[in-house]
């Protein structure tokens, strides 16, 4: 599967001179020893815009991480259900976190209360502003979320309770922990590896779709970010 590139989508062409010339800055504060130097307000918007891409981009990336660890744990001498756990629920976290992290890049490109959009009740504030006002980029923002909708509880339940866990994965992880002498005839490592590489299947799915609704929200926001050519933000 290619890099999801966000920060390369068309969409915020207009957005990457400002990027440029607000990194150039910075390089040369740094070389000067100093911490702050002068940007303009469209150079700091780009900045902000761009920040909010590359953490979607760097979420992307973790569960793409952790879906080639989980299908590639059939070439692994002695896998355990912990190893799975960990990358899965790695993945659980991070698919939600796009949601969170879309809603704050809309926060940003449309300049919304930043102590707002980045508190614990920004989604809801994110989302009753553009509901009424931008409805193109609304229902982008629900795509996105609804993408990782399923996962949300599981994320919950981890945080709060327990690890993850479900019937055939108890199963593995009791086994190894006994040391259950099993029947001759029952392959448990072919079993659990099966097991494994539907649950990779089953992200490589999910991530995909969570690729395709980032990308139509950037779509949604690209009148936005031309504004920006008129020098308007």
């Amino acid at each position: 599967m290619k890099t999801s590139g966000f920060v390369e989508h068309p969409a915020l062409t207009p957005l990457l001179p400002l990027m440029q010339s607000y990194m150039l800055k910075g390089l040369a504060a740094q070389k000067e020893g100093t911490i702050n130097f002068e940007a303009s307000v469209l150079e700091i918007y780009a900045a902000s815009v761009l920040e909010k891409v590359g953490e979607i981009d760097n979420a992307v990336a973790s569960i793409r991480l952790a879906m080639n660890f989980i299908l590639d744990l059939d070439v692994t001498a002695d896998v355990t259900s912990n190893v799975y756990r960990y990358h899965y629920e790695n993945y659980i976290f991070r698919s939600v976190g796009i949601a969170d992290r879309a809603h704050r890049l809309v926060g940003a490109s449309l300049k919304l209360n930043a102590a707002k959009y980045e508190s614990s009740g920004g989604i809801k504030y994110v989302q009753a502003h553009v509901k009424s006002d931008h409805p193109e980029i609304y229902t982008a923002l629900t795509a996105v979320s609804d993408a990782a909708k399923p996962n949300k509880s599981l994320r919950n339940e981890i945080i709060h309770s327990t690890a993850f866990s479900n019937r055939e994965l108890g199963l593995f992880s009791a086994i190894e922990v006994i040391g259950l002498d099993v029947q001759s005839d029952i392959d448990v490592k072919e079993l659990k590896l099966d097991y494994f590489s539907e649950g990779g299947a089953q992200i490589a799915v999910n991530l995909s779709e969570v690729i395709t609704s980032v990308r139509v929200l950037l779509d949604s926001l690209a009148k936005t970010y031309e504004t920006v050519k008129r020098g308007q933000v």
